[in-house]
């Protein structure tokens, strides 16, 4: 993978520890080394450490321990039993480290790098038109990085309460972009979706760090992705479900960008009555935006009878699924009985869509240039306008034939003095603002047909 130079040789020049042992910068490379890789390679617990047992530090450093020592006492690293029944201890990178610790360089195969450009294509089902993909390809190589360890750092972050340094890709980051600078490129479709440099970073960093014309990149993505292609390949396989009034509330959610938030209150809100809201416990913490997300991947691509886990929490969204939407679950599990994958059923959906999208700016604009990351393009700032006119107007074709929910039942309420939620805030309103307003009492006869 690599060396990671860190700049803690400025932090200890001078210093002396216990049997008038130096310290020395290299020693501190190593422990900081295993320590970043195992992040990256193995993640951490729910508290942000990731287990490390001494071998691993003594069979690359036999003084390991002055050194990891100083890094915790000095309050980079902070340890901590790792687990139950795991006999390891666990490290994290502290606070201190996140506003103190810098990379220096990273030195690719250990000062070696080598340079690998893969151009490759497998597993496709949908065609890919080779103009397009030549564009792409050319549109790819000629992006601009703004990269430069020793000016500017890529962003470290917090985990998703704020209580840890979750820096495992931040480290990630950097050796990708470092490979990506040093020449190092791969364009690869596989299974339907096109692999690149560009994809494999995180979404800020792309917006942060790449150019297209030396100009910063705008995107344009599908809100909802997979739940909207699941919506679609529904229809394509039983047109009639449009009909069915779960698959058209499940539809409006997934049109308004509010699936995930609903299926994250949905969850949550079980979990809390089955574990009496007990949120000190950790099994019974309430599921992140982003792990709700994770999750229906699971429902989508794993065992319909196992139990999801995310994080070490437990949810069954299967039978949330089954319940709420059983039109839907009744075709997803169609699908896995068939033993196939509800991933590439999908997947192909999606790329036909970003393709249309893409061939008609690609035959439109002649100077364009375009990047892609699977359900969304990159383009350069100043097509803003054009693109987002041509990626609006396919948006509003590729969801036309999906239902809304119908939200009128036939009553009209307002005769037994009742309105709907938007009409009631208008009577609170008036009555805040002190202006008349005929109040309603319950009517007999609308009582008796409760």
């Amino acid at each position: 993978m690599g060396i990671i130079e860190f700049n803690f040789g400025d932090k200890v020049s001078g210093n002396m520890v216990s049997g008038n042992k130096k310290l020395k910068s290299d020693n501190f490379n190593i422990i900081l080394n295993i320590i970043a890789k195992k992040l990256m390679n193995e993640g951490v617990d729910r508290n942000g450490y990731t287990p490390i047992h001494s071998l691993s530090f003594k069979k690359n450093l036999s003084a390991y321990n002055v050194y990891l020592d100083y890094l915790i006492t000095s309050g980079y690293v902070e340890r901590d039993y790792y687990e139950v029944k795991n006999k390891s201890f666990g490290y994290r990178f502290s606070d201190l480290y996140k506003d103190k610790m810098k990379i220096y360089r990273i030195n690719l195969g250990y000062g070696q790098p080598k340079k690998r450009n893969n151009y490759t294509s497998e597993n496709n089902t949908i065609i890919i038109p080779d103009d397009i993909n030549e564009r792409l390809k050319s549109d790819f190589k000629s992006c601009k990085l703004e990269y430069n360890l020793k000016e500017k750092q890529l962003i470290k972050t917090k985990d998703e309460w704020g209580n840890f340094i979750d820096i495992g890709k931040w480290f990630s980051n950097n050796f990708k972009m470092q490979k990506w600078v040093n020449g190092e490129l791969f364009y690869s479709w596989k299974s339907n979706r096109l692999y690149t440099n560009f994809n494999s970073l995180s979404s800020h960093v792309r917006l942060n760090n790449v150019r297209l014309d030396n100009e910063p990149i705008i995107e344009f993505d599908i809100h909802n992705s997979f739940p909207l292609m699941l919506a679609k390949y529904c229809i394509q396989k039983n047109p009639t479900i449009t009909t069915d009034y779960d698959f058209q509330e499940f539809c409006d959610l997934v049109l308004k960008g509010q699936f995930y938030r609903e299926l994250q209150h949905g969850l949550n809100s079980i979990r809390n009555c089955s574990k009496q809201g007990d949120e000190d416990d950790w099994d019974t913490r309430l599921l992140t935006k982003n792990e709700t997300k994770k999750l229906f991947q699971v429902y989508l691509n794993g065992k319909s009878n196992k139990i999801g886990y995310i994080n070490g929490v437990q949810s069954d969204i299967q039978k949330y699924m089954e319940y709420n939407y059983s039109e839907i679950d009744e075709i997803v599990r169609h699908i896995k009985f068939s033993e196939e994958k509800v991933y590439y059923k999908l997947v192909v959906i999606e790329t036909e869509f970003i393709l249309s999208v893409i061939s008609e700016l690609y035959e439109k604009f002649e100077n364009i240039k375009i990047l892609t990351c699977h359900d969304a393009i990159y383009v350069p700032k100043s097509f803003e306008i054009p693109v987002k006119e041509v990626w609006n107007r396919h948006m509003e074709l590729f969801t036309k034939d999906i239902p809304r929910e119908d939200t009128s039942i036939g009553i009209d309420l307002s005769e037994y003095g009742l309105y709907d939620a938007d009409k009631d805030d208008e009577l609170n309103c008036t009555k805040a603002l002190g202006k008349k307003h005929i109040p309603f009492e319950w009517d007999d006869d609308f009582l008796s047909l409760i």
